[in-house]
């Protein structure tokens, strides 16, 4: 009888689930005490352009203060805050209390959805997060947010309180599912980057990872994760059959990691972290994802991890299920429409900037409009209507992809607004393949 291994040791797997379920329920039946020392902090970033920043939240004095990250970490202000009216690590929903961890913004209100409790503005944060549902933790609505009060020490039900004019100061520091609010009962020295041998360690880590998940088996997959912890793994038999495709048909493809955060306290660090599936016509966004680490006999293991964002466009195909990279709907097929519809966003907005220089990037060498127009003279013709109007959007609707052996043609409803008129209609750009990109080879209008 011919044995499915790849099966067996998934529905080995299952009794290994039950096993790390009932230690969870175990765990979320402990008290959660909150740290009643100070305790340490370190944060690093992988190099960036630009700045990242890092809120943290002390209950103990009551104090938010901002961190910046440009190769070393240096504080930008503080400013007073108010937690909740009751002490020690938020358990249980009613218990007014503030949790305590690593914490992301989900999103941002303004003074006009709000209520005038909530003040000027206000970000709800990603409590629970996949470590508190796992030792039971419940509660919901935690926000930063300002007040139309005068600010009180411990005043707040669990949300993290500002003045309005230090909210709305800190806003534009704060960038959603990135920016992370690290919140404490007290540390003892201002955080730190950590030194390069732990630096190493937590980057070696994550790639090993990344490796095993491209090329290796089941096994080599879960050496990475705590023996307490079972991550989800209903993905694994079909990123199996489709990596084994894949090589099998002599497609190359490799999984890659973008914009890693590492945050460490308290002997817990969190990664955040963009990964990608690159194959032979691109690279597809297949979500951010956070990991939490932590140290078993001396060696970093995955103890949880969650989906922070889904790539633009999978949340209302997938809803909530984990994203995995190259999960069971990746396919070259679908590598080629993301591509496509990049290229078309990125050259409708490059339209809409009057940006004629990226506007041209998108098309062919021997582009010829519907008029007869070569490129050259179809571009000079676009940047006389980019100076005549004040403003252009155009947006699409209900776009379509067709093959026809080495051309694609595209078909969307288009709007287009400028300062002068608006149009709607069917567009049709004919796309051909030139530097390894598609670009628009011929194009075709017909208003309604």
């Amino acid at each position: 009888m011919r044995i499915d291994m790849p099966r067996l040791m998934l529905l080995a797997a299952v009794g290994i689930m039950c096993i790390s379920a009932v230690t969870r329920v175990q765990a979320a039946t402990q008290p959660v005490p909150s740290p009643k020392t100070p305790v340490e902090m370190s944060i690093f970033f992988s190099p960036k352009e630009s700045p990242e920043y890092v809120v943290l939240v002390e209950k103990g004095p009551q104090r938010l203060s901002l961190f910046k990250y440009d190769g070393s970490l240096s504080e930008v202000f503080r400013m007073p805050c108010s937690t909740g009216e009751n002490q020690g690590a938020k358990v249980r929903s009613g218990d007014a209390k503030t949790p305590e961890g690593v914490y992301f913004f989900l999103k941002e209100h303004t003074r006009r959805d709000l209520a005038p409790i909530y003040g000027s503005r206000a970000f709800p944060i990603d409590y629970p997060n996949v470590m508190d549902a796992m030792v039971g933790r419940s509660g919901n609505a935690i926000w930063l947010h300002g007040t139309n009060k005068p600010l009180k020490p411990r005043d707040s039900n669990g949300c993290i309180v500002l003045r309005n004019k230090d909210i709305d100061r800190l806003a534009q520091f704060i960038t959603l599912n990135r920016t992370p609010m690290i919140i404490v009962d007290t540390i003892s020295k201002k955080p730190v980057v950590p030194n390069r041998k732990v630096r190493t360690e937590i980057l070696d880590f994550v790639d090993a990872w990344i490796q095993a998940m491209e090329s290796g088996t089941y096994h080599d997959y879960l050496t990475f994760y705590d023996a307490e912890f079972l991550p989800d793994l209903d993905w694994w038999m079909d990123w199996y059959r489709l990596r084994k495709g894949f090589r099998r048909n002599h497609v190359s493809f490799s999984i890659k990691t973008d914009d890693i955060s590492v945050f460490q306290y308290n002997g817990m660090v969190t990664v955040l972290l963009d990964r990608q599936l690159a194959g032979p016509r691109g690279t597809t966004e297949t979500g951010t994802v956070k990991l939490f680490l932590a140290r078993r006999n001396g060696r970093f293991r995955i103890v949880g991890e969650d989906l922070q964002v889904l790539p633009k466009g999978l949340a209302e195909k997938q809803g909530d299920h984990p994203l995995v990279v190259a999960g069971r709907k990746i396919k070259p097929s679908a590598i080629e429409e993301t591509e496509i519809t990049d290229m078309v966003d990125g050259w409708l907005s490059a339209w809409s900037g009057k940006n004629i220089r990226a506007y041209g990037s998108y098309y062919a060498k021997d582009f010829k409009s519907e008029g007869g127009a070569d490129r050259s003279a179809w571009l000079a013709y676009k940047n006389q209507l980019n100076r005549k109007y004040r403003y252009i959007r155009v947006t699409r609707d209900k776009m379509t992809i067709q093959k026809d052996k080495n051309r694609r043609m595209v078909s969307f409803i288009q709007t287009y607004r400028s300062s002068r008129f608006k149009a709607v209609g069917v567009k049709q750009l004919i796309l051909k393949r030139e530097e390894n990109q598609w670009k628009i080879y011929r194009e075709i209008w017909k208003k309604k």
